[in-house]
């Protein structure tokens, strides 16, 4: 699975959904979110930083 893509993609999505959240990116785009998170983890991207950088909302 290319999670790197899928990384982009909820990037954007972020950005123009401030309040989505990447459990909900992931269940309507059918990847699994532990595994986009781990592999976010990996390569030491902080989902908080992402939140706080494009969303309204901080990681909870």
């Amino acid at each position: 699975m290319d999670y790197y893509h899928h990384y982009q993609s909820f990037v954007r999505k972020l950005r123009a959904y401030p309040y989505l959240r990447l459990q909900a990116y992931c269940e309507s785009n059918e990847v699994p979110w532990r595994r986009l998170y781990d592999w976010m983890r990996r390569n030491h991207i902080s989902l908080k930083q992402l939140y706080q950088t494009y969303g309204n909302r901080t990681a909870s």
